[in-house]
């Protein structure tokens, strides 16, 4: 037996450049990717009135109409069960119906929070916000199922193997395996690794087989050998020995999928890769030309000082250069 390896190409959140503008000018510019994830979203604790709520800026970054013709999925940051269910009541009603939880953001304004990885330092705590949530959303009358004809919800989770320890992401699955994500996107890394080293990929391969939820890829996809060579080494992973019993949580039938490889970096050095490695051209420095001045004419168009789209351009400069 061996894994399922025809992943879906995502493009991973970056904060302060994938953009709606940025989303939207990369499809039409360069093709290739399957999903774009939008920089997270954080709901904030307003009054008794309203409980929460999110800032304009990021309410304007999900709207439909900035983002037609993608596959978009709203991304939020968070680690209370009630803010997580409001975010999802509030997506869906833009029409979005795959929600994600980031729990892999290294930085220390988060961490410290008990979010992002900061988050998966108590698996018991995480337990029960999973709890709550799934239970909550059955309580409201959604279904995990796209195939039912009443409405439904998928949720999906990007996660590190850990905070310190490799020996973490077995706890962690076992967590997951309790609940029928849409998927689990693994981050190769600790968040100690922030994005520092070479992917712990035995520690991945060890989740993906232990994963009873469909499973994606993240972490320095750069090339188009980098993808294939991720994509042998899985087909070489004997699963022989896994246990494949179907749990019993319906919806969580599907083990050892890689269902999608998520990319950042690797995509803002070279936006042509998702193309590439379906087949397509190499980039051409004509075609960026043409992306990085419709780029700078549409950041130009909605935030009309030029200074702050000049520091855009910066930080995508960064990764081009």
């Amino acid at each position: 037996m061996q894994p399922d390896v025809t992943p879906a190409l995502s493009f991973a959140p970056m904060e302060g450049i994938t953009t709606h503008v940025f989303r939207r000018l990369h499809a039409e510019c360069f093709s290739g990717v399957n999903r774009y994830y939008t920089p997270f979203l954080t709901p904030l604790k307003q009054d008794k009135k309203t409980p929460f709520a999110f800032k304009k800026r990021d309410l304007t970054d999900v709207l439909p109409e900035n983002n037609e013709g993608l596959h978009l999925i709203p991304q939020v940051l968070c680690n209370r069960a009630d803010a997580f269910l409001f975010s999802v009541e509030k997506l869906l009603s833009f029409g979005y119906r795959e929600i994600n939880l980031n729990l892999g953001c290294p930085m220390p304004t988060v961490v410290t929070k008990h979010k992002g990885a900061g988050f998966l330092e108590d698996t018991d705590d995480l337990d029960a916000f999973f709890e709550e949530v799934f239970r909550g959303l059955e309580q409201q009358g959604y279904t995990l199922s796209a195939d039912s004809a009443a409405d439904y919800v998928q949720i999906s989770v990007k996660t590190r193997l850990g905070l310190r320890r490799e020996e973490e992401a077995r706890e962690l699955v076992n967590v997951f395996n309790r609940y029928p994500f849409h998927e689990v996107i693994v981050h190769a890394r600790l968040r100690e690794d922030y994005y520092e080293g070479a992917p712990r990929i035995e520690a991945f391969e060890q989740f993906f087989l232990a994963s009873r939820n469909p499973t994606g890829y993240n972490g320095d996809i750069n090339t188009v050998d980098d993808y294939q060579n991720l994509m042998q080494r899985l087909k070489s992973v004997n699963v022989a020995a896994i246990d494949t019993t179907p749990p019993s949580s319906p919806g969580n039938e599907t083990a050892h999928t890689l269902s999608s490889v998520m990319m950042g970096r690797g995509l803002l050095t070279n936006p042509a890769l998702a193309r590439e490695i379906k087949g397509g051209a190499p980039l051409k420095k004509e075609e960026l030309r043409v992306f990085l001045d419709r780029y700078y004419e549409e950041t130009l168009r909605v935030m009309p000082e030029e200074g702050n789209v000049l520091r855009r351009m910066k930080g995508l400069w960064v990764y081009l250069g």
